[in-house]
């Protein structure tokens, strides 16, 4: 596959090259045609290949001790000759800086949703639109899980009290999440993924929200 990109590629020059990652069969044409064309290279991080890294949560043991090794050691030893630098965060900010990059070089950019064109909404506004009850509870959760941090959401809504479970409705919104809550004590409504619109009308209805995550290394 590297081979294939640099032979379909080598042809043509280019003023700015953008690698997404810094996997094998970015990283190898993406630094062969930066310097051929003496041309700006920027490059993502938004995975930590590292033992200790999410994408190790996505893959096997045979894959972490195979070719994981090789893209953790490209990841950290090839990474640093790019000109610019986008992150997903501070912790990989830090990493860069540890491997000799100039801060100067980082762009830390957030992932998040694009709420400038979002209506505001009061609570009842929002729940009356969408038809949720105005008296009880609604904690609300919207996003991706690894595995282990569904089993940190399940054990930590189980441990409600009783009380507090009676009057809650958990809103899970656009995303499949396998622990069975219905089976705690309150009520589960599960949308399916919403249009933007949506997704903030339904934000809009919720009293609180939860963010289930594990400190972890990336």
């Amino acid at each position: 596959d590297v081979w294939n990109r640099i032979s379909a590629l080598r042809s043509r020059t280019f003023d700015l090259i953008h690698g997404i990652d810094c996997r094998p069969t970015v990283i190898i044409p993406s630094l062969y045609l930066s310097r051929r064309c003496k041309s700006c290279l920027i490059l993502d991080w938004e995975d930590y290949y590292a033992p200790k890294g999410a994408i190790a949560e996505r893959s096997s043991q045979v894959y972490q001790w195979t070719l994981g090794q090789i893209e953790h050691q490209l990841d950290t030893r090839l990474r640093k000759y790019a000109d610019g630098h986008i992150v997903v965060s501070e912790f990989l900010r830090e990493r860069l800086i540890e491997l000799g990059v100039d801060s100067a070089r980082i762009l830390v950019n957030h992932f998040g949703s694009k709420y400038a064109d979002a209506e505001f909404l009061t609570i009842p506004e929002a729940r009356q639109r969408i038809g949720l009850p105005a008296d009880r509870f609604i904690l609300a959760y919207g996003g991706n899980l690894f595995k282990a941090d569904e089993l940190l959401f399940y054990r930590t809504l189980s441990r409600l009290p009783r009380r507090v479970k009676e009057n809650m409705t958990l809103l899970v919104i656009g995303t499949k999440i396998g622990h069975a809550f219905e089976n705690l004590g309150f009520v589960v409504l599960r949308t399916k993924r919403l249009s933007d619109e949506d997704f903030f009308l339904y934000l809009s209805a919720a009293n609180d929200f939860i963010i289930p995550f594990r400190t972890n290394e990336a």
